[in-house]
């Protein structure tokens, strides 16, 4: 066990115990850096040669994201559309809205003192300020999946000067009700296996982008 779960650390040690594990994530963060340049190094470098080496990883990645065979009410499917048919058929019921049973709550359930002030509700519904967009733009991971336009988190945050004045137009059609969501709600569905070998669609997880 170290020594600030045995004792009480003073105020010196809890500053030198801060200092450290600011100077290991550093130390961290400069090793991912470099085993990300060194990959990108080698794939410049032998990228377009025909090597085992890019071929067993190319195979890899090709036998991880490839679905053989799904179990489906009538038995398992191994063919792409009956595959495909079926995988639809799974998440257009699962993403479905649910049926309406008619159970509302009473006008009287919330007191008062639950409810939102008139002061809180004209700030909920106060359109939003070019500070907050940029917040959220630049709070979010930069490097992450980009959505189906193909840009990523860090195409926004390098142009955000550039695209700002459009980005803006945008939301604020969104605020007016003018914007055309069908387009915004579109996304692309790649099932990740939870486990190895997953037949069952319940065992893969959905992730869209």
């Amino acid at each position: 066990m170290t020594l600030n779960e045995t004792s009480i650390l003073s105020l010196a040690e809890r500053d030198r115990m801060d200092n450290i594990i600011r100077d290991l994530e550093a130390i961290w963060n400069m090793e991912e850096v470099k085993a990300r340049q060194r990959s990108r190094d080698r794939c410049v470098k032998e990228g377009d040669r025909n090597t085992a080496y890019f071929q067993a990883v190319a195979n890899q990645r090709n036998r991880k994201k490839r679905i053989e065979c799904l179990e489906g009410e009538e038995g398992l499917l191994t063919d792409h559309e009956s595959m495909m048919e079926h995988a639809m058929g799974f998440y257009k019921k699962f993403f479905a809205q649910e049926e309406d049973y008619g159970v509302k709550l009473d006008t009287n359930f919330w007191g008062e003192e639950d409810k939102v002030t008139v002061d809180e509700n004209e700030f909920l519904e106060a359109p939003f300020t070019v500070e907050e967009i940029k917040d959220a733009v630049f709070s979010s991971y930069a490097e992450g999946a980009p959505g189906p336009d193909g840009f990523s988190f860090l195409f926004y945050q390098n142009f955000w000067d550039v695209i700002k004045k459009y980005f803006m137009n945008l939301v604020r059609a969104f605020e007016n009700g003018e914007l055309n969501m069908d387009r915004l709600n579109y996304a692309m569905i790649t099932l990740v296996p939870k486990e190895p070998d997953a037949r069952n669609l319940k065992k893969f997880r959905p992730i869209s982008f």
